[in-house]
């Protein structure tokens, strides 16, 4: 290839990149136009064939067609030892390692993504100076990629810190009293990433498919949060700590109306208005054929799944007043429960230590299905 035809080739490959607009179709053109002098290899990911096909669509009507040579990467199911536990089995660790909870906190895990994991486990017990890998350090390796970093050095308030670990003992209730919710594994007031605090819940397997149900449970969740700082505080009171929640109980509550049919008034109809549609939605605002009355229905159905979901879950708080007082409590003293620990608070019984609780954070789970 020649030094001319290389340098127009990283121009394409600039445009392309990213780019579903205009763009990306112009670069598709002029590929076209000069397919015997490049070999084009086109990446693009999504959960299904119907989006490889309306991706490809997008750039080109004729790269629709592309989508039919598409090869499907899957990966591997949910145990860490079908996903490749040659990477554990390379470190010499101790007996309290079980990879059934490991599998359990990583599902979609590749294998590159257990060595990963398995790495920052191993760095983490050398700085320790121990010559095992024991389960706490796996523990604190899966909250760092999963969650980000400790921010140990940000300074939080009196005020702040009781307010996050309400919201988070909010979270944590609501979890552990919705049935069919993935069971409880970790909730923490310790900053990690841009989040002041987290709650953790670990799926038993990896799931393909939520029942309706199983959706307005996990709206519930997203709201605890904030339905615990309104009881406690006041609504005068709530900060700007649910921010994330909103955001993302809003989008799957919409997901619920325009996607999954699960709206009465609309019917299983697929609506897409352009929400999420990034930098193509000025396109798709244009070329959409939903209703100013259709669109208004859309958002008081959305409205009507958020509002059923606060009422549940304040039902809830108010029930558990007293639990929510008492993980609130445990977590300005201790910064970190495990789910085993949450469970021993709301039955009386004595919190058990780090390393018991690790291995006990997945085994029963009251209300769970």
């Amino acid at each position: 290839m020649s030094s001319r035809s290389l340098a127009e080739g990283r121009r394409l490959g600039v445009a392309l990149l990213g780019s579903t607009g205009s763009i990306g179709r112009q670069a598709v053109e002029v590929l076209e136009q000069h397919a015997d002098r490049f070999r084009v290899v086109a990446l693009a990911t999504g959960r299904n064939r119907s989006e490889l096909e309306a991706q490809a669509a997008r750039l080109h009507p004729a790269a629709a067609a592309l989508a039919d040579e598409a090869e499907e990467l899957e990966l591997p199911p949910g145990t860490v030892r079908e996903r490749g536990s040659d990477a554990l089995e390379i470190l010499a660790t101790r007996d309290d390692v079980d990879i059934v909870v490991i599998a359990r906190g990583t599902p979609g895990f590749s294998g590159a993504d257990l060595a990963n994991l398995v790495n920052e486990a191993a760095l983490l017990a050398a700085r320790r100076g121990k010559r095992h890998v024991a389960m706490a350090e796996f523990e604190l390796a899966k909250d760092k990629v999963l969650m980000g970093l400790e921010r140990r050095s940000l300074v939080m308030s009196e005020r702040e810190k009781k307010t996050t670990a309400y919201h988070e003992a909010g979270h944590a209730l609501v979890t552990h009293y919705t049935v069919g919710s993935d069971p409880l594994h970790k909730v923490t007031i310790v900053p990690r990433g841009r989040s002041l605090g987290l709650t953790m819940s670990l799926p038993e397997r990896d799931s393909y498919g939520f029942t309706k149900k199983e959706l307005e449970g996990k709206v519930d969740v997203m709201l605890g949060g904030r339905m615990a700082e309104e009881l406690v505080f006041g609504k005068d009171q709530t900060t700007t700590g649910a921010a994330d929640d909103i955001r993302r109980a809003t989008e799957l509550a919409r997901k619920m109306v325009t996607e999954f049919g699960f709206s009465d008034k609309l019917g299983p109809l697929y609506y897409q208005d352009g929400e999420e549609a990034g930098a193509l939605a000025p396109l798709i605002a244009q070329l959409r054929d939903i209703s100013p009355d259709t669109a208004r229905i859309i958002d008081e159905e959305v409205r009507k799944i958020i509002a059923e979901s606060k009422a549940r879950v304040q039902q809830i708080l108010f029930e558990h007043l007293p639990n929510l007082h008492t993980i609130a409590k445990a977590l300005l003293a201790n910064e970190t429960l495990t789910g085993a620990d949450v469970r021993a608070l709301l039955s009386g019984a004595a919190m058990v230590p780090f390393e018991q609780s690790l291995k006990k954070s997945v085994s029963t789970h009251v209300g769970q299905v």
